[in-house]
């Protein structure tokens, strides 16, 4: 089997993924790390909450290379342009929060992360998702894999055993 063949497969399993799935580009992001910690800053968490302007330099500095149409799906959202013209707005309070930690695992060296987070759609929809993200470190680039798996129904079913228990 020929390495064009086998990139070829991957893009159809990528693209046609019952998962939403994710490729972002966090170079820019992580020498923004090094300017930081250069500057002094060793609680990130601590350094956005005081300087809530930041987040938003940390999404510019994100930059989503590849989503599949699960995404797209799950957002209810047309195309990639769409979702990067508007990622800003699909944040809640809890997922920036979410957000913030994830930045701050990175910003300690950790290379996995995973959390149940909220969105908001672009139809102002409230969804639960299961965020999972795994850095890659090649050459000079640092690339994460994120999955975003929609966990609105394991939701209701765990309010409805709450329910009736109580």
């Amino acid at each position: 089997m020929s390495k064009s063949l086998d990139l070829s497969s991957f893009e159809l399993i990528f693209e046609h993924s019952p998962i939403p799935l994710w490729e972002i580009d966090y170079t820019e992001m992580f020498s923004y790390f090094d300017t930081l910690k250069e500057d002094g800053v060793k609680d990130l968490k601590k350094y956005l909450i005081e300087n809530p302007t930041e987040f938003l330099l940390f999404i510019d500095k994100s930059k989503i290379t590849q989503i599949n149409q699960k995404v797209l799906d799950l957002y209810e959202i047309d195309s990639k342009k769409e979702f990067e013209l508007n990622s800003s707005r699909f944040f809640t309070k809890k997922s920036r929060e979410i957000f913030i930690q994830q930045l701050d695992h990175f910003f300690k060296g950790d290379t996995h992360f995973s959390a149940n987070t909220e969105i908001i759609t672009k139809n102002n929809t409230l969804k639960h998702i299961r965020l999972k993200s795994n850095l890659i470190k090649k050459d000079e680039k640092v690339l994460a894999i994120v999955s975003t798996e929609d966990i609105c129904k394991e939701k209701i079913q765990e309010q409805q055993f709450k329910d009736a228990v109580v």
